[in-house]
């Protein structure tokens, strides 16, 4: 009797061992999970951050070619559409996006516009919107391309608020996007001739 009491004994305590050791096994490769999985998690936040767009703000001066306006009536009504207008200039400053400070600047515009009745000092209310084609050209030669639409609103020949959404296009391997703000200027040139309409531009978004 007792010999089978030791008996009883002897196989209930193999039993737990072998238990034992596939709950350590089974421990083990839990925390061999548990550490790659915060592995996985640590390389997952770098890619992101890594891919995090980047954030930047550009200020562009660009001059009208007169040469290059062709502006045609629409209608009646005071309405007029220009087909035809180049803008050329330069990014005077660039913050958060070194390459391009010094880049050169040239926009293609089509804009629908309405002159309303003239205002006592002879200006004349204006509203439209507008679509710029803009190639940048940064010292190292490459060329970023872009596409903008918005709104202008203001008075002629004083100046006219300038609000536009851009983005990158399909030939540019940078992806940028944000929105263009600032004033275009006609009152200088009537009062110095030799001194071209132009656009003083904010340029706010990001690239990746």
């Amino acid at each position: 009797m007792k010999r089978k009491s030791v008996a009883n004994l002897l196989i209930l305590a193999a039993v737990l061992i072998v238990s034992l050791s596939f709950a350590g096994c089974n421990l083990i490769d839990n925390g061999v999970q548990l550490d790659d999985s915060a592995e996985s998690r640590k390389v997952s936040t770098a890619e992101a951050e890594e891919n995090k767009p980047t954030e930047f703000t550009a200020v562009v001066v660009v001059y009208q070619d007169p040469d290059s306006v062709v502006t045609l009536p629409v209608g009646a009504g005071g309405r007029y559409r220009t087909t035809e207008e180049t803008l050329v200039g330069a990014v005077i400053s660039s913050t958060g996006w070194d390459a391009l400070a010094g880049a050169g600047v040239s926009m293609s515009n089509v804009t629908n516009f309405a002159l309303d009745s003239p205002l006592p000092d002879g200006s004349y209310p204006l509203t439209g919107t507008n679509h710029s084609d803009i190639e940048i050209s940064l010292e190292n030669g490459e060329l970023m391309t872009m596409k903008a639409n918005g709104q202008l609103e203001g008075s002629f020949p004083a100046a006219a608020e300038v609000t536009m959404n851009f983005s990158s296009t399909g030939n540019t391997i940078v992806n940028i996007q944000g929105t263009l703000t600032g004033l275009f200027v006609w009152y200088v040139a009537y009062l110095n001739p030799s001194q071209p309409p132009y656009g003083y531009f904010t340029l706010t978004g990001t690239y990746k």
